[in-house]
């Protein structure tokens, strides 16, 4: 089931979007050339129309040279910082991770 964001909260996004393209001075067009779109494209996800995923906004910034982190971190002190809900997985519990623990304990004993 996909949620939609306040619509501040997405206008916040678009803004910051929108501000980052005019501090790197380009145009849409610009940017739609560096990202292989439309100049329609760009207007219409600025403006809200059509939705970017995370994979399309990683392309965006760095088009726009943009850190991806330091964009992010930027709108969660915009929207008001984290969650109370949301915490970091340790590295054990993260998919795909190794758990440290257990390596380390079957490598000691054999």
């Amino acid at each position: 089931m996909r949620r939609k964001p306040r619509p501040n909260q997405y206008a916040v996004f678009l803004e910051l979007l929108k501000a980052g393209r005019r501090e790197a001075r380009l145009t849409q067009k610009d940017l739609a050339k560096e990202l292989g779109r439309a100049q329609a494209t760009v207007s219409k996800v600025e403006s809200g129309e059509i939705w970017i995923d995370v994979i399309e906004l990683r392309a965006w910034l760095r088009a726009l040279q943009i850190d991806f982190i330091h964009f992010m971190q930027e709108l969660d002190g915009t929207l008001g910082g984290p969650c109370p809900r949301v915490r970091s997985p340790s590295p054990a519990s993260r998919p795909g991770m190794p758990n440290q623990a257990k390596t380390r304990s079957s490598s000691s004993e054999g």
